[in-house]
């Protein structure tokens, strides 16, 4: 699954939520500088980008559909959708159901805490006996 598709990387986790009964592994393919085009998408130098080019920025705000006009593109302005957008609407419940908007610390946390079973071997690892060495030839070191 390539996570590049928002559509597919929702439904490989809400399968993955529903499955019961054994574990579940999601194997998910990135793409280094996703949406920055041959400005660094898919290139290990994305992260030493410092600068984009203006045709780089044109090629992201296409991409993203952020509506922003050549002219005002220049000044690169911020961009933020109105409150009444799906986007910011989500954003909003998801810091009230966080919560609020700034961290807060609390004394005494309100989760319930699952204590495991402590883990007592039949031996203490010192006393086991070192295990023998195999005799096979070491094999050799293989990269892909």
């Amino acid at each position: 699954m390539a996570a590049t598709s928002p559509q597919k990387v929702y439904a490989a986790f809400h399968a993955a939520n529903e499955h019961k009964g054994q574990p579940t592994v999601l194997l998910v393919k990135t793409v280094k500088g996703y949406g920055m085009g041959k400005a660094g998408e898919g290139k290990n130098t994305v992260h030493q980008t410092k600068k984009l080019t203006d045709e780089d920025i044109k090629y992201i705000r296409d991409r993203f559909n952020i509506p922003i006009s050549d002219t005002e593109l220049e000044s690169l302005p911020y961009y933020k959708p109105a409150d009444d957008t799906p986007e910011m609407r989500y954003l909003h419940e998801r810091r009230k159901a966080l919560g609020g908007y700034l961290p807060n610390r609390r004394a005494q946390g309100d989760e319930q805490l699952y204590r495991a079973r402590r883990w007592r071997p039949s031996r203490p690892f010192w006393s086991r006996p070192p295990k023998a060495a195999k005799s096979a030839p070491p094999r050799p070191m293989c990269a892909f």
